[in-house]
C-alpha cells in the first residue's frame, strides 16, 4: 500500500501502479518473470495492493508523462508497509535491438540504468524492464528525467550496456553480437 502525489504535492488520483518482485537481491534491476501486480490510485492518490509474499518488490507508478519507482522489501508476515512517491517528468525513450546484420532481436530484455558522470548506478527503475517486441521495438512509456544507459540481454547474444541515452530520444537502435557461453573456475594462486 502507500500513495502517490504529483511533483506538487496533489494526491496522484488515476496514477497506475504496478509491482513486480526481484529476481536477486544483489542485482536489484533485474526483474522476476514471476506475476505483476496493478493497482490504481484513488482521488487521495491511496493504492493498496494485495497477495504479495515475503520478498523483494519493484514498485512503479505512471501517470500521462509523469512516473516514479522504488524498490520495497517485505518480510514474512508483513503486510503493512507504506510507500510513498513523487511523480516526476519523464519522457519515452524507444528504438530497435538488432544483431549485426540489422535483424530486430524479439525478447530482448532492456533495463534501464541511471548513467552518473562519475558512476554507474543501476536504477530504482526495477520495474522498468521490458521486452523488445518480435521485430526488436522497444518503448518505455515514461522514464524520469535522467541520463540513461540500457542493461540488454537476449538468449545466444552477448548482454550489452548501451551508450548513454536521453529520455525523449525515439530512434535508438542498439546492436547485440552473437555470443557464447563461457564458464570456469577462478583460481587464486
Amino acid at each position: 500500500r502507500g500513495l502517490v502525489y504529483t511533483l506538487e504535492g496533489i494526491p496522484a488520483k488515476g496514477a497506475e501502479v504496478f509491482v513486480r518482485p526481484i529476481r536477486d537481491v544483489s542485482t536489484p534491476f533485474l526483474t522476476d518473470n514471476g506475476p505483476s501486480f496493478r493497482a490504481e490510485c484513488d482521488s487521495r492518490g491511496k493504492f493498496i495492493v494485495n497477495g504479495l509474499l515475503d520478498g523483494s518488490y519493484a514498485v512503479l507508478a505512471q501517470l500521462g508523462g509523469a512516473c516514479a519507482c522504488t524498490s520495497v522489501k517485505l518480510a514474512r508476515g508483513e503486510n503493512n508497509v507504506e510507500v510513498m512517491l513523487v511523480l516526476l517528468p519523464g519522457s519515452s525513450l524507444a528504438g530497435l535491438v538488432v544483431d549485426e546484420k540489422g535483424s530486430g532481436i524479439g525478447g530482448a530484455t532492456l533495463t534501464p540504468v541511471i548513467h552518473d558522470r562519475d558512476d554507474l548506478r543501476r536504477s530504482e527503475s526495477v520495474a522498468m524492464t521490458i521486452e523488445s517486441n518480435a521485430a526488436g521495438e522497444f518503448v518505455f512509456p515514461a522514464l524520469e528525467p535522467h541520463h540513461w544507459n540500457l542493461y540488454i540481454t537476449a538468449e545466444g547474444y552477448a548482454p550489452r550496456l548501451s551508450q548513454e541515452l536521453v529520455p525523449g530520444a525515439t530512434n535508438c537502435v542498439i546492436v547485440l553480437n552473437h555470443g557464447v557461453a563461457v564458464s570456469g573456475t577462478v583460481v587464486n594462486d
